[in-house]
């Protein structure tokens, strides 16, 4: 077995620990997913992993980690107390993967023959950025654009909460919400915009089953002024109740799944 590293100063506990910081990981490409299920999933679908970290022992005590085991992954040793350091959990699995990010062009987006585009404008909180992606993976969407001024989605909470699904998806930055809606009619996609206001349509009255590109805004203030100026249709879900709106995702959720139920029949 590889020497454990000890020392909080290690070189190496630096560098990892640096990865926490959005900024350390844009300048190196690169990201770190923990705990076992996530690194499995890493694995599972064929992520670029540079190497895996492991707490000392932790294999003795949970022999199903060695499962995840190869000769071509190089693996780190390092002591349990140093887990905490890299890692923002307050109970570390002792587990970890050093992943490179994979990078996609903007037409990957559009490689398929009837694409499913969400557009995320400026939502911020990480965990409701991660919800929306794991949703958006499991309704079939065929691609995310990410707009700038969203939260980041390499933020471990955002990771965790994609609960692996950023490894499912073409996810693309975009610089404004402008670049990311004419992409998106530019190859014949309908841009369908969440709107809470009156005028809006029902969700439930528009046909999801051809190429679409459906716009979600921010947590407070909803999408730009930009999409809805230029939508196709302006979508709301009705509330019978008294709460004045849905979170993000599970709004999102909502309007995926109607669009991925009229996916499947073909038609509206």
């Amino acid at each position: 077995m590889k020497e454990t590293i000890t020392s909080a100063k290690n070189m190496r506990i630096m560098y990892l620990q640096s990865l926490l910081q959005k900024k350390y990981r844009d300048r190196e490409g690169k990201f770190l997913v923990e705990g076992l299920r996530f690194v499995q999933e890493a694995l599972q679908s064929g992520a670029d992993i540079e190497e895996l970290i492991l707490a000392a022992g932790v294999l003795e005590k949970n022999p199903s980690f060695q499962s995840i085991i190869s000769d071509k992954i190089p693996i780190t040793i390092i002591a349990d107390q140093l887990f905490k350091k890299i890692t923002d959990t307050e109970t570390p699995q002792g587990i970890a993967a050093l992943v490179r990010k994979k990078e996609f062009r903007a037409e990957d987006l559009f490689v398929v023959a009837n694409p499913f585009l969400l557009i995320i404008d400026k939502v911020q909180d990480p965990g409701n950025l991660g919800t929306i992606i794991r949703t958006a993976d499991a309704a079939g969407v065929t691609g995310v654009a990410l707009v700038k001024g969203t939260a980041d989605l390499y933020n471990p909470k955002t990771l965790r909460a994609t609960m692996g699904s950023v490894f499912h998806v073409p996810i693309i930055n975009f610089d404004s919400i402008e670049e990311a809606c004419h992409l998106a009619k530019k190859h014949g996609l309908k841009l369908i915009v969440t709107d809470i206001s009156k005028d809006s349509s029902s969700y439930l009255a528009v046909d999801y089953s051809e190429p679409v590109a459906l716009v979600v805004g921010n947590e407070a203030s909803g999408a730009s002024s930009f999409a809805i100026e230029n939508s196709d249709y302006r979508v709301a879900i009705k509330m019978p109740g008294k709460a004045e709106s849905l979170n993000v995702s599970v709004a999102t959720g909502i309007i995926l799944f109607e669009a991925a139920r009229q996916r499947a029949c073909g038609q509206a």
